[in-house]
């Protein structure tokens, strides 16, 4: 009885391990049990090609254009004719167009960027100031002029006899005469016309004309730069080297004595007018180098930037005065007309310069404006007479008008406004 209770419990135990197990299989159409099967994995379907956008071809094109203004230093058109008699004159270039332009390439991935500059300035007013100056002073005693004397130690000194004017086109002229009574103005009884005992008298105007407004200087400067950029992220920079070319073509005016004896001559604006068209024509080439530093803003979308630049030129220039005249004395007192002409043609070695500053802004991306101030120097480009040689009678009209020449700097101050975009 033990023995059948015993068997009992067993098979209820053996029913509660495997009935769920026994449960959980679905019986088969057959009615048996059905046997577990592994499950198969899928096989791999062919991937799907994906349509990728074409590459976009690089394209680095860089286009600015600017326009400005500009002026330029006092040129300096002072002429000796003799030991005597001067002119002291300077010719001012008030107002000037100035425009610029690039076009250029940056090559990928860093490796920098070739680009082509153009600079020019063209004169569009200009002033000129002489004074005639003469080492005499009329005697009123005598009626006829002699030698004024300076305060140092019995030098020659200089008296304004005449000035000339030409602004806005127009020209005004006025002559004066210094004067000295031996009996009046003699204060330390030596004899001779002091200084300090001249009386200048009052300006006499002379008839006046109207003139040229523009002498047609212009110049010119194409760089043909090789750069590339380096730096961090706040402050970055740029060298660029390469090769310039200058033009400079225009006029200078010179209202000079043109009588040896000082008795007439000098540019009065009706009678006789100054040197015009002393026409002046040069080019120049060699290397060129920059340096470029910017301070970097708002993601580099503000940058304020400053660069110098030097430039080795070798010029060469040609001048022509076109035909003048100049009064020479005849045996019987009177003035005789003698055509003249100067020309000279010169190669120098010098130097340009130009130092700049402004601010560049990204209006959107690969648009740029930028605003700046200039200072541009061509050194030694302009060649003008400082001395000349005229004949001073009849018998020296066959050696002709000679001349000593100097050269003056072209420096211009410039502002400009540009937009440029880079592709």
């Amino acid at each position: 009885m033990i023995e059948n209770r015993m068997l009992c419990v067993l098979a209820l135990g053996l029913g509660l391990v495997a009935g769920p197990s026994i449960l959980a299989q679905e019986p088969s159409e057959s009615g048996g049990e059905e046997t577990a099967v592994p499950a198969l994995e899928p096989e791999p379907s062919e991937p799907v090609p994906v349509e990728q956008a074409p590459k976009r071809r690089y394209f680095g094109l860089y286009l600015g254009v600017g326009w400005g203004g500009a002026s330029a230093d006092a040129l300096n058109v002072s002429v000796n004719t003799t030991a005597r008699l001067r002119s002291m004159g300077s010719i001012d270039i008030d107002e000037m167009d100035h425009g610029r332009a690039a076009i250029g390439w940056r090559f990928p991935e860093g490796k920098g960027d070739l680009r082509l500059l153009y600079n020019g300035y063209r004169e569009t007013s200009f002033s000129l100031r002489s004074i005639g100056e003469r080492t005499s002073v009329l005697n009123t005693n005598k009626g006829s002029p002699t030698d004024c004397i300076s305060a140092d130690a019995g030098v020659p000194c200089f008296l304004v006899w005449n000035d000339l004017t030409i602004k806005n086109g127009v020209l005004s002229a006025n002559s004066y005469t210094p004067s000295w009574d031996p009996n009046v103005n003699d204060t330390d009884n030596d004899g001779s016309a002091d200084e300090s005992e001249i009386v200048l008298g009052p300006p006499t105007a002379l008839p006046g004309s109207i003139s040229a407004d523009s002498l047609n200087n212009q110049v010119s400067s194409i760089d043909i730069l090789y750069g590339r950029e380096f730096g961090t992220r706040r402050v970055s920079s740029h060298w660029w080297a390469g090769l310039r070319r200058t033009e400079y073509e225009g006029n200078t005016l010179h209202a000079a004595w043109l009588n040896a004896t000082g008795s007439s001559g000098f540019p009065t604006g009706s009678g006789i007018p100054p040197i015009v068209a002393l026409h002046q024509e040069l080019t120049g080439i060699g290397p060129s180098g920059a340096w470029e530093v910017d301070v970097n803003f708002l993601e580099k979308r503000l940058i304020l930037y400053g660069i110098a630049q030097a430039t080795f030129s070798i010029n060469s220039s040609d001048l022509d005065s076109g035909e003048f005249f100049t009064l020479v004395d005849g045996p019987d007192g009177s003035l005789n007309s003698v055509p003249a002409r100067l020309q000279e043609s010169r190669q120098k070695s010098t130097w340009q310069d130009r130092l700049e500053f402004g601010v560049r802004a990204r209006l959107v991306d690969g648009l740029w404006f930028e605003g700046g101030l200039s200072r541009t120097g061509f050194l030694d480009a302009v060649l003008v007479p400082s001395n000349f040689a005229i004949p001073e009678n009849s018998n020296q009209v066959d050696r002709g008008v000679t001349a000593l020449y100097s050269t003056q700097d072209l420096v211009f101050d410039a502002w400009h406004a540009s937009i440029a975009y880079q592709f």
